[in-house]
């Protein structure tokens, strides 16, 4: 049943991420084996210098059951499916086998439906390339659940007969508030800056303390303050140099956030004087027969007045 191509699909209804079911008499004989495909429209224009640094991946519990207490968790995977607006039998054997977060274990997943308890999982490296990709090809970005310790890991769990085990979670399709659908926030961060972006930082100043440096960028009034001041601790101090001020923030290769005077949005500046704009998304998912034609998300953040 696990190796095969699947024979049934359902877009419609509410999501069974983990399903898990025996025969009533059948002895070792498995009849109920489920995935979840979630596809996240990210269509949104993302320029070349745009790159994804963090994101989310937010669903809603409804119920669960364990009968056999088989104890199954659930994880995000990559997905496949043959089209982007219906789901058939054969995507069942679409979706990869490399966690893109940390699963979430069986007694750890909230099915209060409540918007207080999401079930929240970090997106790694490898998914955030995933996204990545995905929004610089046609916005379509393909996600989906699979149970790690038994499905992914190809562990049989101990059989016996008429039980069942699930997770399900609240979908676009569900008929209740959009509030409870899965949902997938992105946050991006520019990869380079307009190079007369440069003029805005007019001279870097270094100085040196006892244990610690600091280091303070001024910014031709594009900060808040003309001044931006980093302290951190250097490979080599040197001895007996004059205190620093208390005031100075440590750097952990950028800090802030700063807000833009000009528009409001929020930006950091790097430990080299670089400026990041950051900009967060919340990506819909794609519900294939309740998308609206105009649906177009948040524009990514620009450079004022650059």
């Amino acid at each position: 049943m696990r190796g095969g191509a699947g024979d049934a699909a359902i877009d419609s209804d509410i999501l069974d991420l983990f399903l898990l079911g025996t025969h009533r008499v059948n002895t070792d004989k498995w009849i109920d084996f489920a995935r979840t495909i979630v596809l996240f429209n990210g269509s949104a224009d993302v320029s070349s210098n745009l790159i994804v640094i963090s994101a989310t991946l937010t669903v809603y519990g409804k119920s669960k059951a364990d009968s056999a207490s088989w104890a199954g968790d659930v994880n995000v995977y990559e997905s496949s499916p043959a089209s982007d607006t219906a789901l058939v039998a054969g995507d069942f054997d679409s979706l990869g086998a490399t966690p893109l977060s940390t699963a979430i274990a069986y007694v750890d997943f909230e099915v209060s439906g409540t918007l207080s308890k999401p079930n929240v999982f970090t997106i790694n490296a490898a998914g955030l390339a995933i996204i990545q990709t995905a929004m610089r090809d046609d916005g379509i970005i393909p996600l989906g659940f699979r149970n790690a310790n038994y499905d992914v890991a190809n562990v049989e769990p101990t059989w016996s007969g008429s039980e069942q085990s699930a997770i399900v979670v609240y979908s676009a399709h569900n008929g209740f508030s959009d509030a409870r659908n899965p949902k997938l926030e992105v946050t991006f961060a520019s990869a380079q800056y307009p190079t007369h972006a440069l003029s805005r930082v007019t001279g870097i100043v270094y100085r040196r303390s006892p244990g610690r440096d600091s280091q303070e960028i001024l910014m031709g009034g594009l900060a808040p303050e003309p001044v931006v001041r980093f302290s951190f601790v250097p490979e080599s101090a040197v001895p007996n140099a004059p205190p620093i001020s208390p005031d100075l923030p440590l750097a952990g290769g950028r800090i802030g956030p700063f807000i833009d005077p000009v528009n409001g949005a929020e930006y950091w500046i790097t430990i080299d004087g670089q400026i990041i704009y950051t900009h967060q998304q919340q990506l819909q998912p794609r519900t294939f027969s309740e998308l609206p034609e105009d649906f177009e998300p948040d524009p990514a953040g620009q450079w004022p007045g650059l």
